[in-house]
């Protein structure tokens, strides 16, 4: 193994390597060709748990991986340098640090040109993996909360599911009787509790939850006065009390304790929120089923509908689906969904039966839909020729539901028949709207959570991760259909003076103002990735434009925000490297990648 600790002395392509690694923001390392690790940056040390001069020269690359993927690590780094088609440049393994911590990591590596040096940025992915397996068990659950057949089934299923995904098993549920808050089942520190009844008029955490109606978390139960605890001999450091709504009223509390101090993430506690919202569905329908036997077909639909839903991956989906299968359960009656954007309701999806002509954007407060969302109350009615209040566009619309979907959307059904809907109609109506708040809100988490997997968190650009879907979905359009891809290579010039001359804080926000000059300045349909630490890869579909006008325009751009930015006292300059592919039975889409990045060092040393 080699001993020159910290030197990093090669041409000046890689002394380019080394400034952009070293102000990436990620754990990046240059590797030699026997896999020592020549150079390591400030997030690779706090990844590793080492320091420069314990790393530099004298560790190898293949020493932080698990001995379960060694050999793989060892392939890899072989195929690279004699074979480098064959070795993949992004792949997600198993890092060790000096304390024998495990970590899940996605590992992006190239070779540094005319070298058999590479270079490896490690991002730790373990938080992310983690939720992502929590999101999938809590989806798994659900399915199976709608299913269970009665309140002993269902209270197990919860409580069994919080401890499998989360890890508490001093758990319980309270229900509204006379008198108060009953704990009708309890696991662990509360299972002696079972059967005790707290009175409305105590001050206590799951007391508030109910009668506020809101979740209540305590991360210091020694803090809060409200705090009971179940036995005398409990240890509750830490305390989670979530309501349980039926009918839109306080029907009792899933309460959630721990003997650890600040035990629950904000993520483990909005999952929990979105499991127990299940419950809410759940409750509604057996209480349903039990009492109307029509119902019980419609429950039917309602369960395919609970599962149609949870495989959507957006909200669009999610309002079509809804739509759809609600129409199916009502029998063929006219349904819509309307999101709420500010003082407006925006049609988002219809019955296909409902012409564009009948949709209109409404206003918050104005007509049925616009109270139903000013109130958040359940608006229905035999025929809603006869309401003062309300704005039909069709004559023939009679019967009719108004359910609000949280604050986010209202969901409307219209009959053509005069009192076409009854009691229950409108509560399968309401169970599937508390349904559909609780899939939106898990759609906009796994978006959040994608979201950081291809975004750049300083500039909210796509990032590296992301390039290979784009290569790979304008290699199949351009294939396909023919046309054009212009590739355009973006360097800032000189970039690391300004980090050096006024700071890696101002260097940031540079880059997050010129990365929005780029975004303005490029068309919705054009990709622009962050491809390193100043340089920036824009994709422009379909193009039949000249390259040499859109690069004036990003320099005319640049130059407007010299002049108005205060950020920095000299001119920022940029370079840009330009391809084109067009013909895929000649070369792929890579080649012209480099082809790009060559026209950009070329013209850098012009």
């Amino acid at each position: 193994m080699k001993s020159d600790k910290g030197k990093f002395k090669t041409d000046s392509l890689e002394l380019r390597y080394s400034a952009v690694f070293e102000n990436t923001g990620t754990a990046t390392i240059i590797i030699e060709s026997d896999t020592t690790i020549s150079a390591a940056n400030k997030e690779f040390e706090n990844l590793s748990g080492y320091s420069k001069g314990e790393i530099e020269g004298e560790k190898s690359w293949t020493e932080f991986f698990a001995e379960a993927k060694l050999d793989l690590m060892k392939d890899y780094h072989r195929r690279r340098r004699e074979e480098p088609e064959e070795a993949p440049n992004r792949y997600e393994t198993l890092f060790v640090d000096r304390y024998d911590n495990v970590k899940e990591v996605l590992v992006s590596i190239d070779m540094i040109p005319e070298t058999k040096k590479s270079v490896a940025s490690i991002s730790d992915i373990s938080e992310q993996k983690e939720t992502e397996r929590k999101l999938k068990a809590v989806e798994r659950i659900s399915r199976d909360l709608v299913l269970a057949k009665d309140k002993d089934e269902l209270y197990r299923l919860i409580l069994d599911g919080i401890d499998e995904v989360f890890g508490f098993d001093n758990t319980s549920i309270l229900e509204r009787k006379e008198g108060g808050l009953q704990i009708v089942v309890g696991r662990e520190g509360q299972s002696e509790a079972r059967g005790r009844l707290l009175s409305l008029d105590h001050s206590s955490v799951t007391v508030a939850a109910f009668t506020e109606n809101r979740s209540i978390y305590v991360p210091d139960v020694e803090e809060d006065d409200r705090y009971i605890p179940a036995t005398a001999e409990s240890r509750t450091k830490s305390e989670f009390a979530v309501p349980i709504s039926v009918e839109g009223k306080s029907y009792g509390v899933l309460n959630i304790e721990d003997d650890e101090l600040d035990a629950f993430s904000v993520r483990d506690r909005e999952m929990i929120t979105i499991l127990t919202a299940e419950v809410d569905v759940a409750l509604r329908g057996l209480e349903r089923m039990n009492r109307l036997e029509e119902s019980r077909r419609k429950m039917k639909g309602l369960h395919k509908a609970v599962d149609r839903t949870q495989t959507c991956e957006t909200e669009e989906e999610l309002f079509e689906t809804a739509v759809e299968t609600l129409q199916e359960i009502l029998e063929y009656e006219l349904c819509s969904i309307d999101r709420v954007e500010g003082d407006q309701l925006v049609p988002q999806a219809n019955s296909a039966e409902i012409k564009p002509d009948d949709t209109v954007t409404g206003q918050v407060g104005e007509g049925i839909g616009g109270k139903t969302a000013e109130s958040g109350e359940t608006i229905w009615g035999d025929d809603v020729q006869n309401r003062a209040d309300a704005r039909p566009t069709k004559d023939n619309f009679h019967g009719f539901i108004s359910v609000p979907i949280g604050d986010i959307a209202v969901m409307q059904v219209v009959s053509t028949k005069v009192g076409a809907f009854n009691e229950g109609d409108v509560e399968l109506v309401e169970i599937l709207a508390d349904h559909l708040l609780g899939e939106l809100k898990r759609v906009g988490l796994e978006k959040e959570l994608k979201d950081q997997a291809i975004r750049d968190p300083l500039t909210g650009l796509y990032n590296r991760r992301f390039l290979e879907k784009v290569l790979q979905k304008e290699e199949e359009r351009v294939k396909r259909y023919g046309g054009a891809v212009a590739l355009l290579m973006v360097d800032l010039d000189d970039f690391k003076r300004i980090n050096d001359n006024y700071s890696h804080l101002i260097g940031d926000k540079v880059l997050q103002e010129v990365s929005d000059v780029l975004s303005k300045t490029m068309r919705g349909a054009d990709t622009i990735v962050r491809y390193g630490g100043d340089e920036f890869l824009i994709f422009i579909p379909e193009f039949d434009d000249n390259l040499e006008s859109i690069v004036e325009r990003l320099e005319k751009e640049v130059k407007r925000w010299n002049r108005y930015s205060d950020l920095i006292d000299e001119e920022l300059g940029l370079t840009v490297g330009t391809a084109v592919w067009d013909s895929p039975e000649n070369r792929d889409i890579e080649e012209s990648l480099k082809e790009a990045d060559n026209w950009l060092y070329k013209r850098k040393e012009e």
